[in-house]
């Protein structure tokens, strides 16, 4: 079974906290990553495939779905996404992930539409990230000290 790309995957276990993301924003001169402005996700995996760490989505036909994988380009469209406040979880701050491929790069294609990214269950169970119709929110943790957050030019990291 071929393992390249790497699909974005959840833990077994709901509240396993995975492994972190970095979130940089595509916007030249902007040190904050803002609701709706595009930004690249990269994990902090080893990538036995040796590309890139950049998340993308990509149509997959053997599973009928537009899943992320681990190998995209920074500020490219099939890597642009945005978060957007997703207020679905009382007490806490929760954001959905959106693919928006018209905010990066050169594209090719005139819709201005964004589309949802969520977890989807494959046909062995486990859930993959791949776009949705369905909301899916998101919570983030810091993982950096208070000292590191307040350099510039610095990117936020989060697990999903």
């Amino acid at each position: 079974m071929d393992s390249c790309p790497l699909d974005v995957t959840q833990e077994p276990f709901d509240l396993s906290k995975g492994i972190p993301f970095t979130i940089t924003p595509n916007v030249f001169d902007e040190d904050n990553v803002r609701e709706a402005y595009p930004v690249t996700i990269e994990a902090d995996v080893t990538d036995p495939c040796r590309g890139s760490d950049i998340m993308k989505v990509t149509s997959d036909e053997t599973k009928g779905l537009k899943i992320a994988t681990i190998g995209g380009e920074s500020n490219k469209p099939d890597s642009c996404f945005q978060f957007v406040e997703a207020d679905m979880m009382p007490g806490l701050r929760s954001y959905q992930i959106q693919l928006c491929p018209f905010k990066c790069g050169t594209n090719t294609t005139t819709s201005l539409n964004c589309y949802n990214v969520g977890l989807v269950a494959n046909d062995v169970g486990q859930k993959i990230l791949a776009t949705t119709e369905v909301i899916y929110p998101v919570v983030f943790t810091n993982s950096f000290e208070k000292a590191v957050l307040s350099a510039p030019n610095q990117s936020l990291t989060a697990s999903l």
